[in-house]
């Protein structure tokens, strides 16, 4: 019971960071922009079914739906992975300032932000994101949410990544070519 807990927590901690982390009016903004491509709508329903696919792990244990667990090393991994990710957005929004928004959008005197942990990642708070839900779903000890979940935020956060990186070359063209060239997009030195 008590990883059903911990993992209902991560969520929280989630959704905590989100509304507070957004306090300039950029950050807010939720208008759509020809950068879209749908891929905030396809990112925000992620977050939503793999929300409540965590929630309700404890029922599909419950009617044994499916009996699938992953046993006590993927609880104790989950919030681990959970807490790096944690830990990787919040720095990537902190670095990140004013430049930080909901929407892919270009914002007034946008730069090209390579300093701090966007030295190592092109993109931590996605990076951040996936780690955390994730690793609330392995707290949760059910395959079966697992894998829901894994599927749906690496969907919907691979689309999202691929899309904002079409949309950084067409603003900052050479500079962010060749920024890709040294960094990694969600793993540091893998990927």
């Amino acid at each position: 019971m008590a990883m059903y807990i911990i993992a209902d927590v991560i969520l929280l901690t989630f959704f905590m960071i989100e509304i507070f982390a957004r306090d300039s009016k950029e950050a807010k903004k939720v208008t759509k922009t020809e950068f879209e491509k749908g891929s905030t709508d396809i990112a925000a329903l992620a977050i939503v079914v793999s929300s409540l696919t965590i929630i309700i792990a404890p029922l599909l244990d419950y009617f044994n739906l499916p009996p699938f667990s992953l046993g006590l090393p993927a609880v104790i991994i989950g919030p681990i992975l959970a807490a790096i990710g944690v830990i990787v957005r919040t720095a990537g929004m902190l670095t990140l300032g004013r430049f930080y928004t909901r929407t892919l959008q270009k914002t007034e005197n946008h730069a090209l932000v390579t300093n701090g942990i966007y030295e190592y990642l092109r993109h931590p708070g996605y990076a951040g994101t996936i780690f955390i839900f994730l690793g609330a779903s392995l707290t949760t000890g059910n395959a079966l949410s697992f894998a829901l979940v894994t599927l749906l935020i690496l969907f919907a956060y691979l689309y999202r990544i691929h899309t904002e990186e079409k949309m950084l070359v067409e603003i900052f063209g050479e500079q962010y070519v060749a920024y890709k060239r040294h960094s990694k997009r969600i793993i540091p030195f893998v990927y």
